[in-house]
């Protein structure tokens, strides 16, 4: 779509009989206003481009957004696929990029990708309610736009929850929030976006807590040198070994 691509009733692909993924390219938002559940892998792009089917001169002003509805989940556990939701620089005349915000994304055992590398500052990852949750065997969450210095991963007192083996996460200076209310979960890792740990730039601060269980660290966590890292694994071990 040149422009908006709205899901306003539920999609229920659990009965086919072979595996099918679902594609979304929008070439502004992505809105998910109701269920989608699949055999297969989830992947969506808003601010889609020009490379990759957008219509310039098609493609409406007004700011891109991936944005997920209170209560919405997206579920791939009948085939444990992957789910990837990506905000990308948009065609060339209008580009603008906001926010992705996040309700529920279940993968199972498979991997989650969430990338806001859209060109305008101050593109975020949220959530959409206090209890939004990622579910996967891996989380790797990127939130770094091209343009601006201060993107963020979560917020205090709004942190990106999780259910996870593995996390990795960068920043800007908005931070990561990170926490995982349900297992143990270690920093780094992660099968899919090619990240290292969990870092920041321009001194954004870093907080993961884990509510139950362990917290580990298999790769670096980086907070540009000036930031502050809180790693909080409650009453629970804290293995540094990579930090």
């Amino acid at each position: 779509a040149n422009n908006d691509i709205t899901i306003s009733f539920a999609v229920d692909a659990t009965g086919n009989a072979g595996v099918g993924d679902l594609t979304l390219q929008a070439g502004r938002s992505i809105l998910v206003n109701a269920n989608v559940s699949l055999r297969g892998a989830f992947t969506a792009t808003a601010n889609e481009t020009v490379g990759n089917g957008v219509v310039d001169a098609q493609r409406d002003a007004g700011t891109a957004a991936f944005t997920m509805a209170d209560a919405t989940t997206i579920n791939t556990t009948n085939t444990n696929s992957n789910i990837s939701i990506t905000m990308s620089t948009g065609p060339t005349t209008n580009n603008a990029s906001g926010d992705i915000t996040l309700e529920n994304l279940n993968a199972g055992s498979g991997h989650i990708l969430v990338l806001n590398n859209g060109g305008t500052a101050g593109g975020d990852i949220l959530r959409a309610s206090a209890d939004a949750l990622l579910t996967a065997s891996s989380v790797a969450l990127d939130a770094t736009p091209g343009s601006g210095t201060t993107a963020a991963v979560g917020g205090s007192g709004s942190e990106i929850r999780v259910t996870a083996t593995n996390l990795e996460a960068i920043a800007q200076s908005g931070g990561v929030y990170v926490i995982s209310p349900a297992q143990g979960l270690t920093l780094g890792g992660a099968t899919l976006g090619g990240l290292t740990g969990v870092s920041t730039s321009s001194g954004g601060p870093i907080d993961v807590e884990v509510q139950v269980d362990n917290l580990a660290t298999s790769e670096a966590i980086s907070a540009n040198g000036s930031g502050t890292i809180t790693l909080n694994a409650g009453t629970s071990n804290i293995d540094t070994a990579d930090q």
